[in-house]
């Protein structure tokens, strides 16, 4: 009995630890948005999708998240798209990678990889913030010293300063 006692309880144990870490990441997903044209979902599977509009222009990426004790940290994963070159004079032809103007990686000719880049948007390699701090259905920036940032900011075309954190808008 002692040793079935022994063996019982850390794993008993480890399931109440596992299962409220997964509560707490259960909580965290969902979508938010900001009061400067950020939106950003986290969703289950570990995978975060963030956009930014204003006007014409607008950027968008993708990548994985973690969280632990309420602190997510957020790597972007580019997705590129191959561009195949003809090298006319030496009858050669190179491939060569770019940032996708979509969620899709593919095959694209030269003209359309020009294209994409005079375009107003398009697919941002890094986020302006790396980690965010989880409270009450709000996402806050962390500063430089590690402190969660409640710095308040001013919209374009606003008077009035506004929260800089994310909040939940739809589950």
């Amino acid at each position: 009995m002692t040793k079935l006692i022994k063996y019982t309880v850390p794993v008993l144990f480890s399931l109440l630890i596992s299962d409220q870490k997964s509560s707490g990441q259960q909580a965290i997903i969902g979508k938010y948005r900001d009061y400067f044209g950020s939106r950003l979902e986290i969703k289950a599977d570990s995978s975060f999708r963030y956009t930014w509009k204003f006007d014409l222009a607008s950027r968008w990426t993708v990548g994985i998240w973690h969280e632990d004790n309420g602190l997510i940290e957020f790597k972007v994963v580019p997705i590129l798209d191959t561009v195949h070159i003809s090298v006319n004079y030496i009858n050669e032809k190179r491939d060569s990678l770019v940032l996708s103007s979509d969620e899709n990686s593919s095959s694209i000719t030269l003209e359309e990889s020009a294209i994409n880049s005079l375009s107003g948007g398009g697919q941002l390699t890094q986020l302006g913030f790396s980690k965010l701090y989880a409270k009450r259905n709000k996402l806050f920036s962390i500063d430089e010293n590690g402190r969660i940032s409640r710095k308040r900011r001013q919209p374009i075309f606003s008077r009035k300063k506004r929260p800089s954190s994310f909040f939940r808008i739809k589950n």
